[in-house]
């Protein structure tokens, strides 16, 4: 396998490892709000504790 294949396959699941939890929290996030009663803003508070 090349060097530049290999190196491919090492970055793309990294990037998907990097980019899912933004992505799962966007989605989960209105249910998440609804069943604790949190307000829309609360959602910047969340992502801040998360990086």
């Amino acid at each position: 396998m090349s060097p530049g294949a290999s190196g491919l396959l090492l970055a793309y699941p990294a990037f998907i490892a990097i980019g899912l939890p933004d992505g799962a929290l966007g989605i989960a996030w209105p249910s998440m709000r609804d069943a604790f009663a949190l307000p829309q803003s609360g959602l910047a508070l969340v992502t801040r504790l998360l990086r």
